[in-house]
């Protein structure tokens, strides 16, 4: 999604300087790109194609005539640049996004003013459209941002991974997002709230793909942030995956810090957020019954990631009574709206508990689920479907691919 990452990143940390002239550069090469003009289509009679291209990548300050020539020729009115922008608009947006306020990110939206192009605004787009998981428009406009990445001052430079992680991470590609996290982790920026949430997603890719150092690692930083505009909500979320982490070892600690939670003391709008936190845990604490039973009690089987649970749950109490409730409840689900993973796994689970022939949930796990593998990971599903295929593999005698499977993945914990 990001272009020659590498190569920019080598740009930024030698001695560029980012001058005055950046957002007209930002515009020059957007239009540019927008009328698929090559540098010497773009520069012929007003300048040089190497003088256009070095005042593209920010690289000179060029002269403000030659400038002027440039948007007469694509008919922009040079009286625009710079008054469109919203007064700290990325960082009210990196704010609302820290704290969930996802209205204000759509105030700052509806307020973004396209009379001449500028990144700030297209960043601010950005966030807007990851809270409504429109990935189309989303990445349509990340390319545009891309194509112009020479001209952004670092702070924005640094909003612009982070939100190309953020989407990454969101799709659950969390392999993708490694990528990016390493090759930008040196880098540092003065906006305190977008190096808190780069934090966090240090944090929350480390916990995806079992990278235990890494995650205890970032925990550690997240817990010292004791700013007063970090929302305690978070630390509360990053405790709850810690708590998953180590239930498996100490499950008893993890039950008695759930146990103590207060959840008068947490906004509601967060209390199922948490609750399925807490009921992974039990799950994984071998709680099955009790997991079963909140759920159905509750019905919180309608969110479709409890359903995932309680059809887990099901699975691992191994009774025909509770395989009975659980996919008499997943078979009249309506799946229009899941998400393609939770999807995947309602799926995946009927066919095991209701199939005759195993076949079915193989010949599901081949076509559907491996081929994605390595892209896309799950903490709760990608275990239990490696577990299943290796156990297939075991079964079928074909221990050399059992074992070349379960290498990969005791690998992948430690890159």
């Amino acid at each position: 999604m990001i272009a020659k990452l590498s190569k920019f990143i080598q740009s930024l940390e030698g001695s560029k300087k980012y001058n005055k002239y950046f957002l007209y550069a930002q515009i020059i090469r957007n239009e540019r790109a927008k009328r698929k003009l090559t540098l010497a289509e773009m520069a012929k009679g007003i300048c040089s194609v190497s003088y256009l291209c070095k005042f593209e990548k920010n690289d000179i300050i060029a002269d403000e005539a030659y400038i002027r020539a440039i948007f007469e020729k694509v008919n922009l009115d040079f009286d625009l640049v710079g008054r469109n922008i919203l007064v700290d608009g990325v960082k009210n947006a990196l704010r609302a996004y820290l704290a969930n306020d996802l209205e204000s990110i759509e105030i700052l939206y509806n307020s973004i003013d396209d009379s001449i192009f500028n990144a700030q605004n297209n960043l601010i787009k950005c966030f807007y459209y990851l809270t409504k998981q429109n990935y189309v428009e989303f990445k349509d406009t990340i390319k545009t941002i891309d194509n112009i990445k020479d001209t952004l001052l670092l702070d924005d430079v640094g909003v612009f991974f982070f939100l190309v992680v953020q989407y990454y991470i969101d799709t659950r590609q969390y392999r993708e997002a490694r990528t990016i996290l390493r090759e930008t982790e040196h880098l540092k920026y003065e906006i305190p709230e977008l190096n808190w949430l780069i934090l966090e997603q240090n944090f929350n890719v480390g916990f995806e793909l079992r990278n235990q150092q890494k995650l205890f690692c970032f925990y550690d930083e997240i817990t010292k942030t004791n700013h007063i505009a970090y929302p305690n909500i978070r630390k509360t979320f990053s405790r709850a995956k810690i708590l998953y982490s180590i239930s498996e070892r100490n499950y008893k600690k993890a039950l008695n810090e759930f146990e103590l939670l207060n959840y008068k003391t947490i906004p509601e709008n967060y209390h199922l957020d948490l609750k399925y936190w807490q009921l992974a845990t039990y799950l994984r604490g071998e709680d099955y019954i009790r997991v079963f039973d909140e759920i159905n009690d509750n019905k919180l089987y309608l969110e479709p990631k409890f359903l995932c649970l309680f059809l887990l749950s099901a699975f691992y109490i191994k009774d025909d009574n509770y395989v009975s409730v659980a996919c008499e409840v997943a078979e009249n689900y309506s799946l229009d709206e899941v998400n393609r993973h939770d999807k995947a796994f309602i799926k995946f689970m009927l066919l095991y508990l209701n199939g005759k022939y195993k076949h079915e949930y193989v010949e599901f796990l081949k076509e559907k689920i491996l081929p994605t593998r390595k892209k896309f990971t799950h903490f709760i599903y990608s275990p239990i479907y490696l577990e299943m295929y290796v156990d297939y593999l075991r079964q079928a005698s074909r221990y050399k691919e059992a074992a070349k499977l379960l290498v990969e993945e005791y690998e992948e914990q430690f890159i």
